[in-house]
């Protein structure tokens, strides 16, 4: 099975982040052959997981550049590569405005004459999918339960939280006002 992930972005931040620990999770767990796309590529500093995520995937690794023309070329992309399942790290009508998602492409990717399945991740709270979701996915992957109790609910897609796996060696015991004291 053959997996496309598009990130809006890979700089800093917690998006970036999650996929690396996806990535790394799936490589370990499974036989998936993953392709990644940068659907657009901010800064050539802070890109600690990018790096990583470029050594996971090797030559699987793709970044758009800012590229719309490039951009355009994702169904025959997805057709050339015979991906199973395009899972976009982040809901695409949410793409920032300096680095939208075509609201054409995204119907043509959606459209059910396509083989592949698409899934979402919203890495946000503000996302209201009722006043701005145009092309429902085949599923959602959550990253809280917010987003299936409360962003998502009403959407008919299924869902599944994914949460972010949290080092509890590294938490404190202090309270917030204890770590802004010192």
């Amino acid at each position: 099975m053959k997996v496309l992930f598009i990130a809006p972005h890979l700089s800093t931040g917690g998006m970036p982040a999650f996929l690396l620990k996806r990535i790394q999770a799936l490589q370990q767990y499974s036989n998936l052959e993953i392709y990644v796309i940068e659907w657009k590529f901010y800064s050539p500093d802070y890109v600690v997981q990018r790096k990583q995520i470029q050594e996971l995937v090797g030559e699987n690794f793709y970044s758009f550049l800012g590229d719309g023309y490039a951009q355009k070329g994702i169904i025959d992309f997805c057709y050339e590569k015979e991906i199973d399942i395009i899972h976009i790290e982040e809901i695409p009508e949410g793409f920032d405005g300096g680095n939208p998602f075509d609201s054409e492409l995204q119907k043509d990717l959606y459209s059910y004459q396509h083989p592949w399945k698409i899934i979402e991740t919203c890495h946000n709270i503000y996302f209201n999918p009722k006043k701005n979701k145009l092309h429902e996915p085949d599923g959602y992957a959550c990253v809280t339960p917010y987003h299936i109790e409360h962003t998502f609910k009403d959407q008919n897609a299924k869902k599944a939280l994914i949460p972010f796996p949290i080092d509890p060696s590294i938490q404190s015991n202090k309270t917030r006002e204890e770590v802004l004291d010192e």
